[in-house]
């Protein structure tokens, strides 16, 4: 083993070294492409440096979750998360379609194999790391310096290869990654269809009200194109018809979603609730009984309303305690449309 010299070895600069390897390799198995491959390079390594700057604190957060989770344990605060989570459904879920959509989607086909094949690729990743962690520290030469600080980063990149590859499971590897890229399929297609649901039917309705109001709104275009450019006329009509029914429709998609999640997160909030008045001790009508229907129908229009009030956006400062979801959902709506 190496002395102390090996232990200077700062984890981002090998991180940079790796990045800085795997571009020199991708460089040269793509020698079209290495002009724009050094191009991104230092971009990679920026993100890498913030993402390894703010990792210490990400670590510091969870670990006071943690102590805060551990020191509520007496209170039972699992009982609260159906609660919390229905609230944000019934008030806001209009705001989170595709996520919602997303997750009821994986809900429903393989939720559970995700989480375990997650699990396994977490256990595999641990194992790789710790042997990575003992490569560090091997010093065959005997000459008091890391070999890993010794080698150039193309052999760096290779070497911690074949320690991941000699450390980890395979076929565990294999059968998590077909698990949660089929998750990823399922939630691509189900929001796929979703949106090609409200294409399709906003396109229809731009080709009915085309038809009833050409003759108002066609006129108007040829008055305001010159001479040359009236050619033009009949397509852009079309278009505009065409574009105003696909945002109605998918207004309308956006309504029935938020009523849906309004119906969704008043169960949970009712049901939950009269489950623990009953914990405490106070004496309610069952969850499953007409009133609790009548209760929960009642709270899903409360949050509806209040979704359609406010044009299912989120108020501050609930759009800031919100903000992680909200990125979420800008995520899927952009895989969604791009891919």
């Amino acid at each position: 083993m190496a002395p102390s010299t090996s232990k200077s070895l700062k984890k981002g600069q090998q991180r940079t070294s790796l990045i800085q390897g795997f571009i020199e390799e991708a460089g040269n198995r793509l020698p079209q492409y290495k002009k724009q491959i050094d191009a991104v390079g230092p971009v990679i390594v920026k993100i890498a440096d913030t993402i390894d700057a703010a990792y210490p604190y990400g670590i510091e957060g969870y670990k006071k979750c943690v102590q805060l989770w551990e020191l509520a344990q007496p209170y039972n605060p699992q009982r609260y998360f159906p609660l919390l989570l229905g609230f944000a459904m019934c008030f806001f879920g209009g705001s989170f379609v595709t996520l919602i959509a997303a997750v009821e989607a994986v809900r429903l086909s393989i939720w559970e194999r995700l989480f375990a094949g997650i699990k396994i690729l977490y256990q595999n990743y641990t194992i790789a790391e710790a042997q990575s962690k003992k490569d560090d520290e091997v010093d065959a030469d005997g000459n008091g310096v890391a070999d890993v600080l010794e080698i150039s980063d193309r052999d760096l990149l290779t070497r911690k290869l074949y320690v991941f590859a000699r450390s980890v499971d395979p076929q565990q590897v294999s059968d998590a990654s077909l698990t949660i890229w089929s998750a990823v399929l399922a939630v691509i297609a189900t929001l796929r269809i979703h949106f090609a649901q409200a294409i399709t039917l906003g396109t229809s309705l731009g080709e009915m009200a085309q038809n009833h109001l050409s003759s108002v709104t066609q006129p108007i275009l040829q008055q305001s194109l010159p001479a040359e450019l009236q050619k033009w006329v009949p397509v852009a009509n079309g278009f505009l018809f065409k574009f105003t029914g696909v945002i109605a429709a998918w207004f309308l998609s956006r309504i029935i979603s938020g009523f849906h999640a309004a119906v969704r997160g008043a169960s949970l909030i009712v049901t939950n609730a009269l489950i623990l008045a009953k914990e405490h001790g106070i004496e309610v009508f069952d969850p499953q009984s007409p009133k609790a229907t009548a209760l929960s129908m009642a709270v899903a229009f409360l949050g509806f309303y209040w979704q359609l009030s406010n044009g299912f956006s989120i108020p501050f400062p609930l759009n800031l305690l919100l903000l992680p979801l909200t990125f979420a959902e800008w995520l899927l709506s952009f895989l969604v449309s791009f891919s």
